[in-house]
């Protein structure tokens, strides 16, 4: 019975802990889940509202020209690449209807095979309204971009100016995950801990318990025996004389 009991006791330990870690492990990815979701959204904002900045001050007509003015096309990457800079972005760009890059060659392809992940977002601001991707990774990388209509002089949607998010911005959000991996790992460790120091406080509170309840039933059991050999010593006579002393 004492075996029964203290394995119910174990099972019970274990499960407290265990939902212990679940609880914690559970808060810590939900809290991770707001704040993803809260700075990705905020970075999104932020990359459609300089896209749309960025839009609304190039010239338009060196759009039109710029695969035919190579001044044009130089004046339009240096003004990109001051955007660039000056907001700490990973990469400026600006798409026809077509969806190609117009300041890359037509050979050089690699950047556009990214835009298929953002095609709904380009879609979107093709129509005339800023907008920006998800937050998406591929392999180790994360990506995540803003995109603003460019218009002619007649109000005419004639490319799509797009940003991409700079590196470091990702590089925070997967330090604050590891952190909260390393968190949860040292919670982990610190709770199997306790759990293990309480179960041993608790099996010696225990056997304590039980070598004292050993105890007073031996000591019970001596002071019976000894009234037992005491009676059995005493004569009957003895018994008989005390009887009419009492009397």
């Amino acid at each position: 019975m004492k075996f029964l009991g203290k394995s119910k006791y174990s099972t019970w330990l274990v499960i407290f802990v265990v939902l212990i870690i679940l609880v914690f492990n559970a808060s810590n990815w939900y809290i991770y889940s707001k704040i993803k979701f809260f700075l990705t959204q905020q970075l999104g904002e932020r990359l459609a509202n300089i896209a749309s900045a960025t839009a609304f001050g190039i010239d338009t007509q060196k759009i039109i020209k710029i695969r035919e003015d190579e001044q044009a096309c130089k004046d339009i990457k240096n003004f990109l690449e001051n955007v660039k800079q000056n907001n700490r972005l990973a990469d400026v760009f600006i798409l026809d209807q077509d969806y190609h890059n117009i300041l890359d060659s037509a050979s050089d392809v690699s950047s556009e095979a990214f835009l298929n992940l953002d095609l709904p977002a380009i879609t979107q601001a093709l129509t005339g309204t800023k907008t920006h991707s998800h937050l998406y990774q591929v392999g180790d990388y994360y990506f995540e971009s803003g995109f603003a209509p460019i218009y002619d002089s007649t109000g005419r949607v004639i490319a799509v100016l797009g940003v991409e998010a700079d590196a470091d911005f990702f590089q925070v959000l997967s330090s604050f995950k590891k952190t909260l991996i390393g968190a949860f790992v040292l919670s982990l460790i610190g709770i199997v801990i306790l759990g293990i120091f309480f179960y041993n406080l608790s099996s010696h509170t225990r056997k304590v318990e039980d070598a004292l309840i050993k105890s007073s039933a031996l000591q019970a059991m001596g002071e019976m025996v000894a009234t037992i050999s005491h009676e059995i010593r005493t004569p009957p006579g003895d018994h008989q004389r005390n009887g009419r002393k009492i009397e």
